[in-house]
Order: structure tokens, then sequence, then C-alpha cells
């Protein structure tokens, strides 16, 4: 017989809330009032979720309207429950059927409970986010007032609850980013091998997701190193465990190396997807994965011409620019000759507000052009704005949340270039800022409409909530 939906999900959430009610205090180092601070977060995180889900499940059942991608990632886990893994949609191209069965271990467990393939990878995605949040408040030594509120309250924020309700690998790098920053703040308490161990976890699951998120992390970990060496502190046995923990993962992940090589050749040559297929008629096995299925299935198949034609439908529908005609090309459709542009060359995408055409685009920067990074970077920060009219209601109402994030953001790189030279900040805390550092950059680097930024501005949320719930004033109180 099977459960519902919304029984299933209520009973696994029960669990949880049933557990969270039998740790005790000091396995934690816990006092009464972060207790409490935990309970009111899993309740208002379990009911929202399944307040949603039984609404969506009534008057949306079996729809991927709130996310058309969604079906690509269900569509991955079925392949990979039934061994038919022949295409990398989403996940890196390197990521095998092993690893997936690994990464949706949760869902599976539901599918056995009677959940179809879509409420099963929900489920798992509402779990992993929920699991992040606890080790999010279990990493916080101590939480000013202001956050033991506005902590809870992030469950809200319009985009972060549907990445977190939905089948996405949001939730995948929610997850990774939070066991990242409890296991570093474990091994810094003296924890070395349970913070090792989560750390590791959470490296080798971005790296299974995505894959330059995992030289951001990586690379934000070796700053941090150098960034306390130079301050005198010593630390040189938790910075072993945190360069033991990367390595490691290199040697276990197969084809991490090749993927990192593209993705940085990538963004030092400037190429984009559709550049490659330009100028060299075909789609390479590693950048892939950034397109569509069709791209993908076409490449395996060494259909060219239909290639070309599918890029240059692609580069009309998304191009910032006006034909010389002075019309813009009907939505979907491809000129009768089917040729690439004259030019040869991708156009810009441009940030332009006044012109209603561009509204939905943004202009990537080169790496090396700091001051395009710098633009591109606010556009990023304060985009959508709710002094602009946009063509979609959605982000209409997304811009309502953009001072949310702004504030997030903005907050933690002030606050954050302040304790570095104050030098009073933990080592959780400093990869923290410079992972936001960091990650704002490489977002500049490829962010090229406004829908692809606000999803990817979310992972942004629990590095800025680690600096700033410990960094304000607080209420100091006696540990039970």
């Amino acid at each position: 017989m099977k459960l519902s939906y919304s029984k299933a999900f209520t009973k696994v959430i029960d669990a949880c809330q049933s557990l969270v009610g039998r740790i005790k205090l000091n396995s934690f180092e816990m006092d009464k009032s972060k207790y409490r601070f935990i309970k009111v977060l899993v309740i208002s995180y379990v009911f929202s979720h399944v307040v949603f889900f039984a609404l969506n499940n009534r008057f949306l059942t079996g729809s991927y309207f709130l996310a058309p991608d969604e079906e690509g990632y269900v569509e991955m886990f079925r392949r990979a429950q039934s061994d038919e893994l022949n295409i990398c949609w989403g996940f890196p191209c390197h990521t095998s059927r092993a690893e997936l069965l690994v990464l949706y271990l949760p869902a599976t467990l539901f599918k056995l409970l009677g959940l179809s393939d879509l409420s099963a990878t929900r489920l798992q995605s509402s779990l992993f986010v929920l699991i992040s949040y606890l080790l999010l408040a279990f990493t916080l030594e101590r939480i000013n007032r202001l956050f033991r509120f506005v902590i809870p309250l992030t469950i809200f924020i319009p985009t972060f609850f549907i990445w977190s309700s939905l089948a996405l690998r949001e939730s995948f790098i929610y997850l990774s980013l939070a066991l990242v920053i409890f296991g570093i703040a474990s091994i810094r308490k003296g924890k070395k091998w349970t913070g090792f161990i989560a750390l590791y976890a959470g490296l080798l699951m971005i790296s299974s997701v995505k894959e330059y998120l995992f030289i951001v992390i990586a690379v934000s970990i070796i700053i941090m190193g150098f960034y306390f060496i130079l301050i005198g502190k010593k630390c040189l046995e938790s910075l072993t465990f945190h360069l033991l923990s990367i390595v490691l993962v290199l040697l276990t992940n197969v084809g991490l190396f090749s993927s990192i090589h593209f993705s940085v050749k990538s963004v030092i040559s400037g190429q984009t997807i559709a550049s490659n297929v330009l100028n060299q008629n075909s789609v390479t096995p590693d950048s892939a994965n950034t397109t569509s299925k069709r791209l993908q299935e076409l490449n395996e198949k060494q259909e060219k011409s239909q290639l070309l034609d599918l890029v240059n439908k692609f580069i009309l529908e998304k191009s910032s620019t006006v034909p010389e005609s002075g019309t813009v090309p009907e939505s979907g459709t491809v000129p009768e000759s089917g040729t690439v542009p004259e030019s040869g060359t991708v156009p810009e995408y441009r940030m332009h507000p006044q012109e209603p055409i561009n509204k939905l685009s943004l202009k990537a920067a080169g790496w090396s052009d700091f001051k395009g990074v710098f633009l591109a970077g606010m556009n990023i920060v304060w985009h959508p704005s709710i002094f602009l009219d946009y063509p979609s209601r959605a982000l209409e109402v997304v811009s309502l949340e953009t001072a949310i994030w702004t504030v997030l953001i903005i907050g933690t790189m002030l606050v954050g270039i302040l304790g570095l030279f104050k030098k009073d900040l933990s080592m959780e805390q400093v990869f923290s800022v410079v992972f936001v550092f960091i990650y704002l950059y490489t977002m500049t680097l490829y962010t090229i409409n406004v829908g692809t930024m606000v999803r990817h501005r979310s992972n942004f949320l629990i590095p800025t909530l680690v600096v700033l719930a410990q960094v304000l004033p607080h209420r100091s109180s006696r540990k039970t």
C-alpha cells in the first residue's frame, strides 16, 4: 500500500524532531537558549514544508511548473536506478552511476516506501536542507539576539524556499557547504576526526555535483590557511587535516582532474559552450554537461549540422541585441538558412534597465577585467531591483527579496574585512568570508541572465549567516 506524500513526509520529519529532542545539551556544547533556537528552527522548517508539499501535491501533482529543469534531475535519478545512465544532465560528466546512487540514497529509501520518483527526490531535497540548518546551528558557538529570529525567517525567503523544496541540485550544494563549514569548526574545536569526515564528505559531494564549486571551496580553504599562518596562529595540525581532505577527494574522485582542467581553461580563455561550437563545430564531453539534454544527445551522435542549428537557435533566443533590420526574431524560430551569424561570435549580454529586451540579461566579465567584474558583481548583488519593471511576474516577486541578499552579502564582506584586520574571526568565519568573495567573483565570469543568477545567489546564505550571526553583539550565557 502506497503512502501519501504528505504522510510520508510527516513521518520522516517527526523522526527528525524526535532525534533533536533526545540530543543531550552537552553533546553539541549547547546552552538552553540555543537548544530552544534549534527546536524553533526545526518546527518552522517542518511546518512550512509540510504545508507547501501538501498544497503542491494537491494542485500541481507531477508538475514541473516552478522549475522546468527539475524534470532533468528526476530523470537522472530514474536512470541511475535502472542503470540507463547515458547522459549527464545537470551533473558533471565524470560523476558515475555509483556516485549518483550514493547522492540519491535517501530518495531511494523514500521510493521503497512507495513514493514516486518526483516525490522521493523532492523529499530528499527538503531533508538535506533541514540537515544543513542543523549543521549550521551546531557550528555556531554563539548566536546574537537578532539572528535567533533572522535565521528561522530565512527559511521563508521565496527563492531559497523553492530551491530547497524541489528536486534540484541546490540542496546538494547547501548541504556540502554546511558540511565543510561544520567540519572546519569541529577540527578547530579539537574534534579532529569528526571534522575531517564532515569536511571530506562535503568536498566529495560538491565535487560530484558542481566541480567548479569544489575549486572555489578548496581555494578558500587554502587562502584561509595562509591567513592564519601569516597572523602567527598555531594551527598546523588543523590545516593538515584540511589539506588532507582536499587531496583525498582529488585521489578518490575519478575524472575530477579533467573537469577542473577544463573549467580553469574555459575561464582563462573566456570560452563559452556556444563559442566552442561556433569555432570548433563540436562540444567537448566536459563542457556538454552545461548544455541541454538535447545538445548532449546530438554531441554523442556527432550530428554536427543539427547541433549547430540548435546552438544558433539558442543564440537567437538569448541574444540581447537587435538585428540591423530593427526587428526582434520570433521566439523559438531559426532563419531559413539555418546558418550561424556572419560575425561568427556570440552576441554580448548586457544589462540595460531602460531597454525592456535586456532586462533578463547580464554581461559576464572577463577574468582579468576588474572594472567588468565590479560592475557584474554589483548587478548580482542588487538585481532584480524593485525599482525596475520586469516582463516576468516571478521576477517582480523575487525583486522584493533582493534587499535581503544585498544586506547579507555586503554585510558579510564589510564585517569580514574588519574582522580579518582585527584578527578575531574563527576559522569557519574566515573561510566563509573568503568563500563569499571568491564565489561572487566566479559568478561574474559566467552569469549571463537574471534567472540563473537568482538561483546561484542562494548559495551565499549559509556562509553569510556563519559570519553575521556570531560577529554582531550577542547575549552571553552559561553553557550547561
